[in-house]
Parts: C-alpha cells; sequence; structure tokens
C-alpha cells in the first residue's frame, strides 16, 4: 500500500460505505479533519449523486427522519446518519456543513488525497444497511472496481490528485488478504476478518490490527 501511495504527502480521506473507514483513519492517526462521507452509510450512486447536487440534499433538514440518537434521510438511507441526528440537533448539522465546507476546500486546494473505502457485500450480516435503502437507490450486490469508476472519474474532475484504496470486507470466515485489482489510481483488496465487525471496528484483536496496519500504509 505504501509503495502504492508513493512518497508524496497525501490527505487521507475516508468514503463509505460505513463507519469503519473513518474509525480507521482516526484509530490510526491519519484523520485531520471531518468530511461529508465519514459516518454515513453510502454507496457508489449516493456518494454521485451528493456530488453532482453539492450537497444540497445531504444538508437538507427537511430530507431527514429522526431516530433519537441518529437519523436517516427519505432520499439516501433510512439510517443514513449512524451516530449523529441532525434532524434535532443544530450542532450536528452544523457539523455536517463544516464537513461540506472542509470538503469543497480540499477539493479547491488540488492537494493529494487518498480515499479509503471499506465496502459491504455482506449484506445478511448487515441489518440496518440491508433495511434501510429507499426507493431511489437500490442496495448494491457483489460490488466490484467497475461500480466506482463513475466515482472516481467525477472526483478526478474537482481534483485529479487523487488515489482510492478500497477494502471488501467479509467477516466470521477463515482469514484471507489479497489483492484484487491494481492501477495507478486504485487499489482494490479483499480482507476476510475471523470475527464480527460492529459497522464501525473489528471486535477480535487480530482483525483490528491487520485493518489498522493496512491503513498505516497510507502514510507517506
Amino acid at each position: 500500500i505504501r509503495q502504492w501511495v508513493e512518497t508524496e504527502p497525501r490527505e487521507k480521506v475516508g468514503l463509505g460505505q460505513s463507519c469503519n473507514a473513518s474509525w480507521y483513519l482516526k484509530a490510526s492517526g491519519l484523520k485531520e479533519a471531518s468530511y461529508p462521507f465519514d459516518w454515513i452509510f453510502s454507496i457508489p450512486e449516493i456518494v454521485l449523486d451528493m456530488l453532482n447536487n453539492k450537497f444540497e440534499q445531504f444538508l437538507n433538514r427537511d430530507q431527514y427522519i429522526p431516530h433519537g440518537l441518529d437519523a436517516g434521510h427519505e432520499r439516501y438511507h433510512e439510517t443514513f446518519f449512524g451516530h449523529r441526528n441532525p434532524a434535532n440537533s443544530v450542532a450536528d448539522h452544523e457539523f455536517l456543513k463544516r464537513c461540506v465546507v472542509h470538503w469543497n476546500k480540499l477539493m479547491k486546494s488540488k492537494r493529494p488525497i487518498v480515499f479509503l473505502t471499506i465496502l459491504l457485500n455482506e449484506s445478511e450480516k448487515r441489518k440496518r444497511w440491508q433495511e434501510g435503502f429507499t426507493k431511489q437507490f437500490e442496495m448494491p450486490t457483489n460490488q466490484t472496481l467497475k461500480e466506482y469508476e463513475p466515482v472516481m472519474e467525477e472526483i478526478h474532475k474537482l481534483n485529479p490528485n487523487c488515489k482510492f484504496l478500497l477494502v471488501e470486507q467479509y467477516t466470521e470466515v477463515p482469514f484471507e488478504l489479497e489483492v484484487i485489482q491494481k492501477n495507478v489510481h486504485a487499489l482494490w483488496l479483499k480482507f476476510n476478518a475471523i470475527d464480527k465487525n460492529t459497522g464501525v471496528q473489528y471486535l477480535n484483536e487480530l482483525d483490528d490490527e491487520v485493518m489498522k496496519i493496512l491503513v498505516s500504509g497510507m502514510k507517506s
């Protein structure tokens, strides 16, 4: 991963699909700021929609569904905001607005970036993920790099100095770690973890350490 990232300093940014990516960037000391895709459920089509409407729907409080400690989004996902409730909390909504400001500033700067995505392809173990998709966006299955190519192309229009590290995650299976695809812009890994993932972090110390090692490879 470090050889692929190369020596040029890069901002590290989480790109979903759950909170895993941002959690491990933070746990590895690589998270310098918060961005819109940090603590939400996302899929390539949702990322593209948010980019295309310049986060207008993301910040539209009329679309929010309050759930107590967290909130959903009428357009995107029933449990879209996993750790905040911007429907009821002005402070949480202001946080999301700052995330968008950080994103726009970073894109405008043309600073080199490496994005981290941890993909969910085992929907049967992710009930909140599975059951939350709206009529506008269907749950993806058997995701590959092909589904993320439009996202990479759109982000490259905003900032051509980007790389994308994607980790296809499976849990409660025999350990496996392999490179599936690699090119100058994208590195796709498959990681089979031996125990459960909470949607934020791995419960097993070995699984947790493996992911931290992988993420630490993003350091320049």
